[in-house]
């Protein structure tokens, strides 16, 4: 029992100063897309009230594309970008396909 307790302690003190436990919004300064990490809290606050894939829909609107420049492969995050364009009409199972299909 003494042995969970202390567990569980280490979980909360190391989570805490990531915004994990208890709900915490992290720290958008610290983030490597400052600008990607503000628009998605906006997004999870304006899309809140929705559930399921109305909620789902929401958050891919409201979120602007990562910025490749900074990704280590910029060339794998832009054919990434071009094969959600391209793919973004379909989901589930038909989605991944499309995905797996795309060459450009």
């Amino acid at each position: 029992m003494k042995r969970l307790f202390f567990c569980c302690l280490f979980g909360i003190v190391i989570a805490t100063p990531y915004g994990i436990a208890f709900g915490n919004e992290a720290d958008c300064s610290i983030a490597r897309d400052p600008r990607r990490c503000a628009a998605l809290q906006a997004a999870r606050e304006a899309c809140s009230s929705l559930q399921g894939q109305a909620r789902g829909a929401c958050l891919r609107e409201a979120m602007p594309p990562p910025d490749c420049s900074h990704a280590p492969n910029a060339i794998q995050c832009e054919t990434r970008q071009a094969a959600e364009q391209a793919c973004k009409d379909k989901r589930g199972k038909a989605h991944r396909q499309c995905l797996r299909g795309f060459k450009s």
